[in-house]
């Protein structure tokens, strides 16, 4: 739901198009046509739910039939069996000697046990955890909003352009000035928040949600490669998109 959300607020406060659409009325793009079906925002948000699917079944593939990774919490009981010498893992000493597992503020003094804290009662899901799905989601919704948008354009072009922080309590929302954010800023932002959330929950490694979501990246880059080739009549030269990595490319 994040993506529909932040894809509805974009539609509704005015965001530029990306400047690859043909429908960019008074930017050379067509002046007696309306995006819809084509280009338009059921385009869009139809291939949010696409891109999702597939991203997930792309990051399924992965977890199974290629890395099956284990997850923090599951090497966090390898570590409490080697250090309580119930059983020997090959864990690095220096994790084994780490302050924040032996020292005065460390897991054991805190918890009384090795084991990784959670912040989920149940812990981690029981499918493997490279790459994280939630990352691979993340990655491919985000870039089919870059495909809709203008990711260049000041964040302070939209008709609601009210920037709001947490504040020093954590209990409110309180307004700050334009620091100079753009949309594609703010969608990289998105997908990093949810991606990267899981591993402060403790289910997942940092490698799980980066690559998590460049894998879906990926996925949702080919599926915009796909549209391309339906638009054969359109004025269409591919839109033009940021990546994760700071490169451009066009699809």
């Amino acid at each position: 739901m994040s993506f529909y959300n932040a894809g509805i607020f974009l539609f509704e406060n005015g965001a530029p198009l990306n400047p690859g659409n043909p429908y960019r009325a008074g930017l050379g793009g067509y002046t007696k046509q309306s995006p819809f079906g084509t280009f338009g925002v059921p385009f869009f948000l139809g291939l949010i739910g696409e891109a999702a699917t597939r991203a997930f079944k792309a990051a399924w593939y992965a977890k199974w039939f290629v890395h099956r990774a284990l997850r923090p919490d599951q090497y966090g009981g390898l570590v409490h069996m080697t250090k309580t010498n119930q059983k020997t893992y090959p864990i690095n000493s220096y994790i084994l000697g780490s302050p924040a597992l032996i020292g005065p503020n460390g897991v054991f003094a805190k918890h009384g046990s090795y084991f990784l804290p959670q912040a989920y009662s149940e812990a981690g899901p029981q499918h493997p955890s490279y790459p994280s799905g939630h990352a691979t989601m993340a990655g491919a919704c985000a870039t089919i909003l870059k495909a809709a948008f203008d990711g260049s354009a000041p964040f302070a072009k939209l008709t609601d352009h009210t920037i709001q922080v947490a504040s020093n309590d954590g209990q409110s929302l309180v307004s700050v000035p334009d620091p100079g954010i753009t949309i594609g800023g703010e969608l990289d932002k998105l997908a990093s928040n949810i991606a990267f959330g899981r591993n402060f929950a403790g289910i997942h490694w940092r490698s799980d949600a980066e690559w998590g979501m460049r894998l879906g990246e990926a996925v949702a880059l080919s599926i915009l490669r796909d549209q391309d080739n339906n638009y054969p009549g359109e004025d269409f030269e591919g839109f033009t998109i940021t990546k994760f990595d700071g490169t451009s490319v066009t699809v």
